[in-house]
């Protein structure tokens, strides 16, 4: 098996690259699935983690027990039993203006981790329990049972379930702007890079929640969860 570098098909040869698949346990003919089982106990499902829903009354008395608020409650009671009720009516816009803003960045927040979750693959295509001679066979899995060691399969169109290292591609391209900002899909290499490299910079990955816009590939999970790049921004 020949490494051939940018747009070739298989990477799988070179030395960096099987360590880091050697690394996680597996290879390129996939995880058992008793394997499986075992990792998703160690290492939780594959998906965003959220504390249970704060409902807006909540988050409205949350707002109100703002030690500020207090003070500002104290000083509006003071100027009303000194009779400077003009003070008084200014301390309460300024309670009911502190306490909106409050309310509406809190509500904004929770938005957004349901629109991070709804960024979330629901399936995925793997490969699993391949016998030790012949084809392999794809089968598609729910999501959130994809596991570190897993070996996913990239095609036109899927929305990829996981933060994952690519050693096979053809023609990959796949459209990040949803971590990057960058308006254009990304060419995906299969070759090794640096180390501690900015997310759009580490072109031989696939990141969760991003979705292939051209070509096909595979590759090995190295995150799931709250450590991929969408669930540090959940997080």
């Amino acid at each position: 098996m020949e490494d051939v570098g940018f747009g070739s098909e298989r990477c799988l040869a070179c030395p960096r690259c099987e360590r880091s698949v050697q690394k996680l346990g597996t290879s390129e003919r996939g995880l058992t699935n008793d394997e499986v089982e075992k990792r998703l106990a160690q290492y939780g499902a594959n998906e965003i983690e959220e504390e249970k829903r704060i409902t807006k009354l909540a988050l409205l008395l949350h707002q109100l027990k703002n030690p500020l608020v207090g003070v500002l409650v104290a000083a509006a009671l003071i100027s009303l039993a000194v009779g400077k009720f003009i003070d008084t009516v200014v301390v309460k816009v300024v309670i009911i203006f502190n306490t909106s803003i409050g309310f509406f960045q809190e509500y904004k927040a929770e938005a957004a981790l349901q629109a991070l979750k709804s960024m979330a693959a629901l399936e995925a295509d793997v490969v699993r329990d391949c016998p030790e001679k012949g084809t392999c066979l794809e089968m598609r899995v729910k999501a959130r049972e994809v596991v570190p060691g897993d070996i996913i399969l990239l095609d036109a169109g899927d929305k990829i379930p996981t933060n994952s290292r690519i050693f096979e591609a053809m023609n990959l391209e796949i459209d990040e702007s949803m971590l990057t900002g960058e308006s254009t899909p990304v060419r995906k290499m299969v070759e090794p890079l640096g180390e501690d490299l900015p997310v759009a910079d580490r072109t031989n990955m696939a990141f969760s929640g991003t979705i292939v816009t051209q070509g096909r590939g595979k590759a090995v999970v190295v995150a799931t969860g709250m450590i991929t790049e969408i669930g540090k921004i959940a997080r």
